[in-house]
């Protein structure tokens, strides 16, 4: 457990250095990225996570775009046909989600109990878990939506793909965060709004 939260700590550090030398979609793009998503196939969520617990306080980011919009524009993005056999997953965000039931959610993937909040998808549960520290996002330049979108891939990727997340590779993260950066180039960073969102 220590050597996970040791790496935890040295990719955020890592995080941070590439985002202050250039925007995150230009090292993102660049490939640097699989630097950040190695060693991490039990916890890919934790790729750009906070290493600090919330202070009391704190103010919480919200959803600019409505999650069924988040993700129709997402399935367009990946070629994928939404069906309405599959059920969209519940999102809960962190502001309203105890933590013993994020960590009940993620402990069987994981198989660690994170003693923070973290994004992630839990094929379980069929659920979608955002941390929503607004100092977080503003911090790395990213959107509370950007972050949805990022784990409505990997909902995808399971779901419609039929690929097992205890089989993802370092390519199913890069995926994701591909989606996630050109969700938030395209829509988010400009302010304009999806078209499946009008």
């Amino acid at each position: 457990m220590k050597n996970i939260w040791l790496a935890l700590a040295g990719c955020l550090a890592l995080a941070s250095a590439a985002s202050a030398q250039s925007p995150a979609s230009d090292w993102a793009r660049a490939g640097d990225v699989k630097v950040l998503v190695s060693g991490f196939r039990d916890a890919r969520a934790a790729v750009f996570v906070s290493a600090a617990k919330a202070p009391a306080g704190k103010t919480w980011a919200v959803l600019r775009l409505d999650p069924a919009c988040v993700l129709a524009t997402v399935a367009d993005m990946m070629g994928i046909a939404l069906r309405s056999d599959i059920p969209a997953p519940a999102l809960r965000l962190e502001n309203d989600t105890p933590l013993k039931r994020f960590q009940d959610a993620v402990e069987p993937q994981w198989k660690m109990r994170p003693d923070m909040f973290l994004n992630a998808y839990t094929p379980g549960t069929n659920e979608v878990f955002l941390m929503a520290d607004a100092s977080y996002y503003n911090k790395l330049k990213r959107f509370l939506d950007d972050s949805l979108a990022h784990e409505y891939v990997h909902f995808f990727q399971v779901k419609y793909k039929n690929f097992p997340i205890d089989q993802f590779s370092d390519a199913e993260e890069g995926e994701a965060i591909s989606y996630q950066t050109r969700f938030r180039d395209e829509y988010l960073t400009p302010g304009i709004v999806p078209p499946r969102c009008r």
